[in-house]
């Protein structure tokens, strides 16, 4: 019976709806590349068929960073899955319910005959040869709400002779002008006064996420930035843990996005749940009391005093880290987390969405 060999793959750039993908000079290119994302090989599996979901022997948890999947029969060529979800069998093994990257694995059997072209997110004409100069785009259109102005250009990936894009940053005009219909300032402009939230950063990464991933870090964006500027926390760090906490979950259990459990001194409200922890001898499925918020906000508030009146913290050096990948060693060495790849798995969600861009105080 021939055996089949399966690569268990961490590849967040790559979307099932191919908002986003990745262009090889060559097969062996192709190959190297996904095999650089690989979490876990699988040697002893039999005979795979096309579009046949996969069992491994591993908990869900153990495959929280696994969205991908390549896998080769003996004598056939490597094919290329998206995981969309993962079923539950018991806790030593789980079902990986996959969908054919179509692209991926014909990529080398396709004939590509793509231009260049670019995007623009304003009504104007478009443009043909180089990159415009913006002045000559941020024309309003005297439509007070509603309108987007240009506001800066980047290029993000080139395709070289297979086509290309850009992708634009832009803002509403009323903000711009600062004032809507109905007389309210929304904006930084107009002569309401006050002052307004942080202006989120451009993120190259951000037209490859998912609308759920957009949603989640544009939710706590600005009680990351606000810990960055009073506390030191950086953002990076902030978002990435409370990714890593709840899969990107905009509403999770009692809105505790960081999984700070309720001590005896704690007053506020909490949640029961299970959790699974690891005190050495792999992960464990538990039950445990953790801290429950009316928002969002004051879950991401509460995280910032929790660090800062805990002596462990302090001590550990996680306000004095120069660096987000510091930070993350001196939260695990405080004793947040007893995964013992807690550091590289926030580094790695960091490093794969760039949300070190959202380090600015």
């Amino acid at each position: 019976m021939r055996n089949s060999i399966i690569r268990l793959l961490n590849c967040p750039m790559l979307d099932v709806n191919y908002n986003h993908t990745v262009n090889f000079k060559s097969i062996e290119n192709q190959i190297a590349w996904f095999q650089s994302k690989t979490q876990k090989i699988i040697d002893d599996n039999t005979y795979t068929r096309l579009g046949e979901n996969i069992r491994v022997n591993m908990s869900i948890p153990q495959l929280d960073f696994c969205n991908y999947v390549m896998t080769k029969n003996e004598g056939e060529q490597w094919k290329y899955y998206f995981i969309i979800d993962k079923v539950y069998v018991n806790d030593n093994m789980t079902i990986l319910v996959l969908k054919l990257d179509v692209f991926q694995t014909y990529y080398f059997n396709l004939n590509f005959n793509l231009h260049e072209s670019f995007i623009d997110r304003q009504h104007v004409q478009r443009w043909n040869g180089a990159i415009p100069n913006i002045k000559d785009l941020d024309i309003p259109e005297n439509l007070e709400i509603g309108e987007y102005v240009i506001k800066s250009i980047h290029n993000i990936y080139s395709y070289n002779n297979k086509g290309g894009f850009i992708v634009t940053a832009s803002d509403k005009l009323s903000k711009k002008i600062g004032t809507t219909s109905n007389g309210n300032n929304n904006g930084t402009g107009g002569s309401g006064g006050g002052s307004s939230a942080s202006e989120m950063p451009v993120n190259p990464s951000w037209g490859s996420m998912t609308t759920k991933q957009q949603n989640f870090i544009s939710l706590i964006y600005e009680g990351a930035n606000k810990g960055y500027k009073d506390y030191n926390l950086f953002a990076s760090v902030t978002i990435a843990q409370a990714i890593l906490e709840t899969g990107w979950n905009c509403e999770p259990v009692g809105n505790n996005l960081f999984g700070i459990k309720a001590s005896p001194d704690w007053t506020g409200k909490t949640v029961t749940v299970e959790t699974w922890e690891d005190y050495g001898n792999g992960p464990v499925q538990i039950i445990d009391t953790f801290r429950a918020y009316d928002s969002i906000s004051d879950s991401v508030l509460d995280r910032c005093k929790f660090l800062r009146e805990n002596s462990n913290y302090v001590n550990a050096g996680v306000f004095t880290a120069k660096t987000y990948t510091e930070q993350c060693q001196a939260l695990k060495n405080a004793g947040y987390a007893t995964d013992p790849a807690y550091v590289s798995k926030l580094v790695s969600i960091i490093e794969s969405y760039d949300l070190y861009v959202y380090d600015i105080k």
